[in-house]
């Protein structure tokens, strides 16, 4: 997984706009999952031990509850400890450099921008 900061948000199908306000996961054949979706791929497609979790947060009942969460958790994420510049929201003062990273060179399948 790479900040969408350094990635072609062009070739993905993304932009910036859709990045800054949700996570998104675009899986090898150029599905786009976003917010709680996009968790719930990664965790799919990460390790193994992590993959049921993913399958959990799309389960009738949970699935709300997993979008209101990550729905809050985007929201405040720059308050959030662990916080990175590349968590911060554009047009933000957190960071003025978001947004100037380069361009990752190429991409790794499914794999997407958080």
């Amino acid at each position: 997984m790479l900040p969408w900061q350094e990635l072609d948000l062009d070739a993905l199908g993304l932009t910036a706009e859709r990045c800054d306000e949700a996570a998104q996961f675009v899986t090898a054949d150029g599905a786009i999952r976003s917010g709680h979706e996009a968790i719930a791929a990664a965790l799919t497609h990460g390790a193994p031990g992590w993959r049921p979790l993913g399958h959990v947060l799309l389960a009738p009942g949970i699935r709300t509850v997993a979008a209101r969460t990550y729905a809050w958790v985007a929201q405040h994420r720059h308050q959030l400890p662990g916080g990175t510049a590349a968590c911060a929201r554009s047009g933000t003062d957190d960071d003025p450099t978001v947004g100037d990273a380069p361009h990752a060179p190429g991409l790794r399948q499914g794999v997407g921008p958080i």
